[in-house]
């Protein structure tokens, strides 16, 4: 049996594909999936921290001692065997001024050390560093308390370990005893130039790093566990969402420069000016390339965005406007999007851009199900998404008919006869013992009666409780508001988002509350795309009252919103907290929001 949403991935097997779905299923239930990237192996809380540049001329290594370690870094005596001392306080300035750096060892090679040099030495507070716990609660949320085992201030020391020729390879080593063993236990980043070659990662003995001074890019680590989370400069994510289908590339500068003819001059930065020129020159180009067909038809993108992008420790971040960029590193993403009304039956792309470098391509296909990671290559170009999924429902706003009718249904001759059946099983109680039996009878046949004809001859009649709500009925009436909102959100086209709206927005109200709905109620991601509402739940209503003119009812609610979203491979999801008054009003037969003001959205539980 094939898994939901995907025909064929470049190879990948049934068993795999399986792994993966499963795996994306339960990630949605663990903290870090709410993140964009989380590191999870905690190295940025280590006592000890190492920030490594390998610049064009020399290493240098900016580090946070902690107090309790500085004898290791030192030279001391009392750290031995990995045995942290008790902090002590402050190292005064007899013990610093005998500092050297020549605990931490980088070696050229295999074979030369380099001796560092002190270039600044001083005591400071610790930085802080983004964790998976911050990043899991989301902006805006309070730091986690600190570790008691580390001082709030540090040594703070840079060594630079200058070289004359360029190395092939580096090996960087911590503090170790006689034997070997490591004394401390530290943190680390690496970057070679400005392209990050290792994340959050412990330094627990010598490491060693080859070097492509051409391309950074490909500078790693020789253990494999030492890596970035962002691997390859070229990658492609195929997105089928509900009312869209889009295409997402992250590439480099300097690959667009070999596809196309950008005309800029030799200057190894650009200014804001040729920045712009770049990104205008890589839509029209993307624009033609990786032909997209849905269920048949060849489709070109309704629109192609392109954004400069930072890789960092926290992801993949879109730089707003920079003024300048580094031509050599320069990272970019762009997204075509093809508009889809519903979720098409099949998708396929045919990807075109190769480099020398890279003949497979690292690829991604998401569609409601989850995601399936993969990988395109030379020899199998097209990428091909069927829509196996046999549970899924098309999100679409409609009429919102909770709580209490403007008529209610009398059965007349249902009453009529129950009636009768009443007065003849009183005559039964009083009537003389002989003619019992004919009065219970006559209670019991329409009694039947009244049971078997109660949708015949039914009276509409003026409902007392029609434009009035309960707690409960106002209830029912605020999640099926929220659940029509999540679906008109998604409309990509203004258009389509209006023609939404007026299933359950007043005609005269809907420009209003549409725009409150895309104020308060949607979450952009960092690629501009916004979030998908996935689920409404733990809606409350504090307050329904009657509307001054008596045009209608006022609720406030708050409720909880569980939203995502993916862009260039990267899955967003937030549990949200919102509050909100909601203006309602009875109108042909269903309730209508006429009016929208979203009070507070905050991080939710």
């Amino acid at each position: 049996m094939k898994p939901p949403g995907v025909q064929r991935f470049c190879g990948i097997s049934v068993v795999q594909r399986a792994t993966f779905l499963l795996v994306l299923f339960l990630m949605p239930l663990s903290e870090q999936a709410r993140g964009d990237w989380l590191n999870a192996t905690g190295a940025e809380t280590a006592p000890n921290f190492a920030e490594i540049s390998i610049l064009e001329d020399r290493v240098r290594i900016a580090l946070e001692i902690d107090f309790a370690d500085f004898p290791a870094f030192a030279g001391e005596q009392n750290t031995v065997g990995g045995a942290r001392s008790k902090p002590d306080g402050e190292p005064d300035a007899a013990r610093l001024s005998k500092f050297t750096g020549r605990a931490m060892s980088v070696l050229v090679d295999g074979a030369t050390p380099l001796e560092p040099t002190v270039k600044r030495l001083e005591i400071r507070d610790r930085k802080a560093r983004p964790t998976a716990q911050t990043r899991a609660l989301g902006a805006g949320s309070s730091p986690p308390a600190s570790n008691a085992q580390r001082s709030p201030r540090v040594v703070y020391v840079e060594l630079d370990y200058v070289f004359s020729d360029r190395p092939q390879a580096l090996t960087i080593g911590p503090p170790l005893d006689g034997e070997g063993r490591v004394l401390v236990t530290i943190g680390f980043l690496a970057h070679h130039g400005k392209v990050p070659v290792a994340d959050y990662r412990y330094l627990s003995v010598p490491e060693t790093i080859a070097l492509d001074w051409n391309d950074p890019w490909y500078s790693a680590f020789e253990n494999p566990n030492l890596t970035r989370h962002h691997k390859s400069a070229l990658m492609s994510f195929l997105t089928v969402e509900p009312r869209e289908v889009r295409h997402e590339v992250i590439f480099r500068l300097r690959d667009l420069e070999v596809w196309s003819d950008l005309e800029l001059d030799d200057g190894a930065m650009l200014d804001a000016a040729q920045i712009g020129q770049v990104k205008k020159t890589a839509e029209r180009f993307f624009a033609l390339q990786n032909p997209v067909v849905i269920d048949g038809v060849s489709r070109k993108p309704a629109t192609v965005q392109v954004e400069v992008l930072d890789i960092s420790v926290a992801g993949l971040k879109v730089l707003e406007n920079p003024d300048a960029l580094d031509r050599t590193t320069a990272l970019l993403g762009v997204i075509s999007s093809y508009p889809h009304r519903t979720l098409p039956k099949r998708v396929e792309l045919t990807w075109q851009l190769f480099t020398d470098e890279a003949g497979t391509i690292p690829a991604r296909i998401t569609d409601p199900a989850g995601g399936v990671p993969g990988f395109i290559r030379r020899d199998d170009p097209v990428v091909v998404w069927t829509n196996f999924l046999k549970s899924w429902e098309d999100p679409i706003a409609k009429p919102v008919t909770a709580g209490a009718g403007q008529h209610v249904g009398v059965p007349i001759l249902s009453l009529v006869l129950a009636g009768v059946g009443l007065i003849a099983a009183v005559a039964t109680v009083r009537s003389v013992p002989k003619n019992r039996w004919r009065w219970a009878a006559v209670a019991l046949t329409s009694g039947i009666l009244a049971v078997l004809v109660i949708r015949v001859a039914v009276v509409p009649v003026p409902n007392p409780a029609a434009g009035s709500l309960g707690k409960r009925s106002a209830q029912e009436v605020v999640e099926a508001v929220l659940l029509n909102a999540g679906a008109a959100l998604l409309e990509v086209d203004e258009a389509s988002f209006e023609k939404a709206l007026s299933s359950f927005v007043s005609a005269d109200r809907a420009e209003a509350v549409g725009a409150e709905l895309k104020r308060g109620l949607s979450v952009t991601l960092p690629s501009g795309a916004l979030a998908r509402t996935e689920k409404v739940d733990a809606v409350a209503v504090e307050e329904i009252s009657n509307r001054d003119d008596g045009s209608g009812i006022s609720l406030l609610a708050n409720w909880n919103a569980l939203v995502s979203g993916g862009h260039w491979g990267h899955m967003h999801r937030r549990r949200l907290r919102y509050r909100a008054l909601l203006d309602v009003a009875r109108i042909d037969g269903a309730w209508k929001l006429q009016g929208l003001t979203v009070i507070s959205a905050r991080p939710g539980p």
